[in-house]
Order: structure tokens, then C-alpha cells, then sequence
């Protein structure tokens, strides 16, 4: 009897949690409206693979110039693409094939030398402007996969010098915050709508894994106009965005 008892204890409980996340949310599911793949930006945060000590890699480089990433793993598989909690975007030679093919600007790869399998290391050629003074960006913690309370926005005039794979100006991990003191200080990545539309329908990559970015005209009064493309419903500020599968 007590067994009974305690299960719907506990299901009445995930229920109610469930409820107050999503049922009554007042902020929108930017990965359940229906405009989610009109947006020009993304934030891209798959899960992350456990490594270990097996990959080596230099630090990145300081400044405006492009980072390198040179590395060793052994007897590691993958499927199409995976990231690493120190930063690391790797890809298979089929998924670099898919990028090729596609067109896709702002990356170079950097063989990774690997026992099972051809691995390459990408690397984003271009960094973001900082972003907007209206971003309200909330790091979570989580061990897997990177959570965030807030959206970011970008002033709508970064788009003239944008590519498909853009790295933020802003850095998280390190020594920044205690609880994301088990990263190695990283970038976000900062996709293209053309490279999410290639992940999602060419890759396979789960939309959740992707997140909106907000662009913004400053109009002459001061007040904040959003956009995304040509017709925008992402308007909420303040939606709590939950990178997770």
C-alpha cells in the first residue's frame, strides 16, 4: 500500500512540475511556434560527449584571428557531429561533404587524428560583435548540455558581416562562473538560418538543440523594434529558453 502511495506521491509531483514549466508558462516555446525556422540567427548547444583526457588540443588564439585546433583521440565514434565540453565542434567526413556541398560559410576544419574513424575539428573564422545591451542571458547549470534563462540580441546591423558559422564575442566557462568552472573557457556558437536549415533536414540535428536570436533596430526614441526575417511573433524578451533534448 505505502508503494502505491508513494508512486502517485511522485507522479503527482512530476505532473505539477511539468505543468508549471510548460501548460502555464506565460513566455513562448521559441522551438514550438510556428515562425521558429524564419529567424536569421541561432544559438547552437547540443549535447556534449565525455572525452576524457584523450583529446589534446591548443589553447585558442587571442584577438580577431582565427583559432586552431589541433587533436588526438583514440578509438573515439561519432555520429555525423558531436561537441565537447572543452569547446570542441567535431565532425565526421560525411557531414563535411554535407557542409561543402551546401556552401556553407565561416569555417575550417582541422583533422583530428582518430582510430576509428575520419574526424575533423571545426572552427568558426568569424566573431560576433558583443551582443546588444538588452540581452538577458542567464547561465544555468547543467552537466551535459549548455541551459540558459534570458535571449540574446544582436543589433539588426550585424547581418552585413555574418557567415553561417559565427562565434560570440563573449566567452563563458573557465574560471568566469563556479558552477561552469568544469569548462574550458569557450565561444557561443552563433549559426545562420541556411546552416540550421542544413543540420535539421540534411544532418538530423533535433531543432531543440537550437535556440532564436532576437535582432533588434534601435528607433530614434529609443525603444527596442524586433525582427527575424520578414515576418517576426518572437517578441518576448524574457522567454526561458531550455536547450535540452
Amino acid at each position: 500500500m505505502n508503494i502505491y502511495l508513494i508512486s502517485a506521491f511522485l507522479v503527482s509531483v512530476v505532473s505539477i512540475l511539468l505543468l508549471e514549466k510548460y501548460a502555464l508558462r506565460k513566455d513562448p516555446i521559441p522551438q514550438l511556434q510556428p515562425d521558429f525556422m524564419k529567424h536569421d540567427l541561432y544559438i547552437f548547444s547540443p549535447p556534449y560527449i565525455d572525452i576524457g583526457s584523450g583529446f589534446l588540443r591548443d589553447v585558442e588564439s587571442e584577438g580577431d584571428e582565427t583559432e586552431e585546433k589541433y587533436g588526438k583521440l583514440h578509438r573515439l565514434k561519432i555520429d555525423d557531429y558531436a561537441f565537447t565540453r572543452f569547446g570542441d565542434f567535431l565532425i565526421t567526413k560525411d557531414t563535411l561533404d554535407v557542409f561543402h556541398e551546401n556552401n556553407l560559410t565561416g569555417f575550417q576544419v582541422s583533422p583530428v587524428q582518430n582510430d576509428e574513424s575520419e574526424i575533423y575539428c571545426l572552427s568558426a573564422m568569424h566573431t560576433m560583435p558583443p551582443f546588444s545591451n538588452k540581452t538577458t542571458l542567464k547561465l544555468e547549470f547543467s552537466p551535459k548540455k549548455l541551459v540558459f534563462d534570458g535571449t540574446i540580441f544582436y543589433d539588426k546591423e550585424v547581418l552585413s558581416n555574418a557567415l553561417d558559422f559565427n562565434r560570440s564575442h563573449e566567452s563563458f566557462g573557465g574560471n568566469s562562473r563556479f558552477l561552469y568552472s568544469s569548462y574550458i573557457s569557450q565561444k557561443y556558437w552563433i549559426l545562420s538560418n541556411k546552416a540550421v536549415h542544413v543540420l535539421i533536414h540534411k544532418i538530423g540535428v533535433s531543432q531543440w538543440n537550437f535556440v532564436p536570436v532576437v535582432l533588434s533596430d534601435k528607433a530614434e526614441d529609443g525603444e527596442i523594434k524586433t525582427s527575424n526575417n520578414k515576418n517576426n511573433k518572437f517578441k518576448n524578451e524574457s522567454h526561458k529558453s531550455i536547450l535540452k533534448n
